[in-house]
């Protein structure tokens, strides 16, 4: 169904997003500064603990992680006995789909556009079929056009093993124009650090709902709102 959605998407069909699904391929405003107040924070993660917790108790599982590379994530997660996956999916698209290009003004993308938004898709997470046993996405997802999202998590239900679990991370202010993006470094089993790397807005508004939505061909779905206003869900393949 998403890929006809996607078709439909490049061909300019303004009723395949919801609403507050405006972004478009081109026309995400990225901002290379954190805004002014932001610093680094530490968060109490109960989704990062149900995420440990949901994992097999055993070595050597498959953990991809979707976020920017850094030593902390690698060290905890082999400190586990786990092997640990990098590819930082917001910089792959931002790249592969030109962000920093002004807006056009048109309502369809060009053939460029979607020339590339194809390439991208193709070349979307070139694992093997359930290869992973735990998925880290972190806010991967709040800054990606709905459709290109789902085709994420499809390829995402296909890479990851039968009762495989995923954390992703939203923003709980769902009206903001303009949404901090994070680097996410686990400091222990409870503890994330937050460090800020820019502002851009947000490519979809999720409420519970539109997550239930987009997450209703899984297992089980739970949510946490936390004390820094970012809602973390876990996800049972």
């Amino acid at each position: 169904m998403f890929r006809a959605r996607i078709r439909a998407w490049l061909a300019g069909s303004s009723g395949d997003l919801r609403p507050g699904s405006t972004a478009t391929v081109g026309e995400i405003a990225v901002s290379r500064q954190a805004p002014p107040d932001a610093a680094p924070f530490d968060h109490n993660s109960r989704g990062l603990q149900q995420f440990i917790q949901a994992l097999p108790d055993q070595a050597g599982l498959s953990i991809l992680d979707l976020g920017d590379i850094n030593q902390a994530n690698v060290a905890f997660v082999t400190g586990l006995g786990h092997r640990h996956c990098f590819e930082d999916l917001l910089a792959a698209h931002d790249a592969a789909l030109g962000v920093d290009m002004e807006p056009n003004g048109l309502e369809e993308p060009s053939p460029e556009q979607e020339a590339k938004t194809r390439e991208f898709l193709d070349g979307l997470l070139k694992f093997s079929e359930n290869q992973f046993d735990g998925v880290l996405v972190w806010d991967t997802l709040q800054f990606l056009p709905e459709p290109i999202a789902e085709a994420v998590l499809e390829r995402l239900f296909q890479i990851v093993r039968p009762g495989g679990v995923l954390l992703a991370v939203f923003h709980a202010e769902v009206r903001q124009a303009a949404l901090t993006v994070h680097s996410y470094r686990i400091l222990d089993h409870r503890t994330l650090r937050l460090i800020p790397k820019g502002s851009r807005p947000p490519a979809q508004a999720f409420n519970n709902r539109s997550l239930e939505k987009l997450f209703e061909n899984c297992r089980s779905l739970k949510f946490f709102l936390t004390r820094d206003r970012l809602k973390e869900v876990i996800v049972r393949r």
